[in-house]
């Protein structure tokens, strides 16, 4: 690793140039599936521009827009960093090569002697909580045999996995460009019931096209008979695995079999940890024990509490 900032506004141009990247990512013992190379390349191709900044001990991936105040850069759960010394370079690295950017990093989740160090080194460093984050929790799943996963799960979802085969549940894994724009369709009607923002079908196929390429993810859709139920999409990177899910519906009574799939599939690849995503919080930091927060920990997830993202705003830099 570079004991010298270096700065790579544009994509990275060839498949060997993310491979790597990646797998300097590999080093670190915390990284996630957002700070990939293919993944911020799909988001590049979906009105944002890809920024790289690497130096001793830490890796950054990041996505910058432009707004009425001028640009901003977002690293999301990142960067990946070695130690506390190491994050405290990347702070300052980030400070000099993007002093004209608003840069927002995180949420991070905790976990790992690693992570927990990244609050208060942003807090010296300068940088100060948004404090409007809606989930200050996420749900996480240990990995390992069928037996033991589904021992830690309830009595309900085992007995929904017993029953699903008799029911005709299937679950397929897919990474082609049909499967992305059938994703993209499943996402888009998700996204109007809840009032979401859909997926552009470019950032999909793009997906799509990095996981066929390098493995690191697939879309997996649930079907009962012909009908298509719900789909997912699978991201890995490393030891963590993440999943987001799309029902068709408002409630999917063979949901849980779609996550059982997911977890199986991550494992396969070698993840031991799932993210399943926020847990709705109330004003204290709580989790909200709503029908998805429920529906979660009956997969045997377990609550992991999520740093909150910070802010280096311009005006830092022009004085209090």
């Amino acid at each position: 690793m570079s004991a010298v900032p270096s700065r790579t506004p544009t994509p990275l141009k060839d498949p060997q140039a993310e491979a790597d990247w990646d797998r300097e990512l590999g080093r670190y013992p915390v990284h996630t599936p957002f700070q990939r190379a293919g993944w911020t390349a799909a988001k590049a191709g979906a009105g944002y521009e890809q920024v790289f900044l690497s130096g001793a001990g830490y890796h950054l991936a990041g996505l910058v827009t432009h707004s009425a105040g001028g640009p901003v850069l977002t690293c999301t759960r990142g960067p990946a960093y070695a130690d506390e010394t190491a994050l405290r370079t990347a702070t300052k690295d980030i400070r000099t090569s993007f002093p004209e950017h608003e840069v927002r990093i995180g949420p991070y989740a905790e976990g790992t002697p690693a992570v927990r160090t990244a609050e208060h080194v942003l807090r010296e460093a300068g940088w100060r909580p948004v404090g409007t984050q809606f989930h200050r929790m996420t749900a996480t799943v240990a990995l390992g045999s069928d037996e033991a996963m589904a021992a830690r799960m309830s009595h309900g979802t085992r007995y929904t996995l017993k029953k699903a085969d008799r029911a005709g549940v299937r679950v397929s894994a897919r990474a082609d460009e049909a499967a992305a724009r059938r994703f993209a369709g499943c996402y888009a009607d998700f996204a109007h019931r809840n009032g979401y923002r859909s997926l552009p079908n470019a950032y999909l196929e793009k997906l799509g096209a990095w996981f066929r390429r390098t493995g690191t993810g697939t879309y997996l859709f649930l079907t009962v008979g012909d009908e298509l139920r719900s789909a997912a999409l699978l991201l890995t990177a490393g030891r963590l695995g993440w999943v987001s899910r799309a029902p068709t519906t408002g409630s999917e009574p063979y949901g849980a079999v779609l996550f059982w799939e997911s977890l199986r599939w991550l494992r396969d690849r070698g993840c031991t940890h799932c993210d399943l995503g926020g847990i709705h919080s109330d004003e204290t930091g709580r989790a909200v024990l709503n029908g998805l927060t429920k529906f979660k920990l009956s997969l045997g997830a377990h609550l992991v509490p999520i740093v909150d993202e910070h802010v280096l705003y311009r005006r830092y830099h022009e004085g209090p």
